[in-house]
């Protein structure tokens, strides 16, 4: 099987649509409804720089793409990202999602604008929250759960709130520093 990965460009709108239809129709996913097609479109022209989106390619044929956007349109957090990446199923349980989330991260690390990457993931979806915690996506010290955050197709979606710190590397899910006495969490501080 051969893998490519490269920036998305405005024509591949068609098929990331398709493949982000086709996942939350299929998973439980966090987005709670289908869009548009021409906000496609939309969606892809707004990446590119510090906030890009990637595709991976199978033998020329769309697999999966992965993208940072912004985690708030408030500037002060113009430094923390929000990762999401979309899988077909056809290509699902390859390794396609875990080596373009990969590039992903790494590319986001090397370009050295963001601090920190965030994923919003449906709590019922375990291969993704595999993947995220893989990359070194933690719930701790500034994630969670959000108990019914939205509704999709009339069910509540609970929804796993994670980071994963970028210039450093990340402590596996494990090793996550638990705030204490002598080290308080440092969420409320200036």
């Amino acid at each position: 099987m051969n893998i490519q990965i490269r920036l998305a460009r405005l024509n591949d709108a068609p098929e990331i649509g398709a493949i982000h239809e086709t996942g939350i129709n299929m998973i439980p996913a966090v987005t709670l409804q289908t869009a548009p097609f021409a906000e496609y479109e939309t969606f892809v022209s707004s990446h590119g720089g510090d906030y890009p989106l990637y595709v991976a390619e199978v033998d020329g044929e769309i697999a999966a793409w992965a993208c940072i956007s912004p985690f708030s349109s408030m500037a002060g957090f113009r430094q923390t990202g929000e990762a999401s990446w979309y899988v077909h199923p056809a290509f699902a349980g390859k390794g396609i999602g875990k080596k373009l989330a990969k590039h992903l991260i790494r590319e986001a690390e090397r370009a050295g604008i963001l601090t920190n990457v965030v994923a919003r993931i449906a709590a019922s979806n375990e291969p993704s929250l595999r993947l995220a915690r893989s990359l070194g996506f933690t719930d701790n010290p500034f994630g969670g759960t959000i108990k019914r955050a939205g509704l999709r197709f009339g069910e509540w979606v609970d929804v796993v709130f994670l980071n994963r710190p970028l210039g450093q590397e990340a402590k596996p899910e494990a090793e996550s520093v638990t705030p204490t006495a002598e080290r308080p969490s440092q969420l409320w501080s200036a």
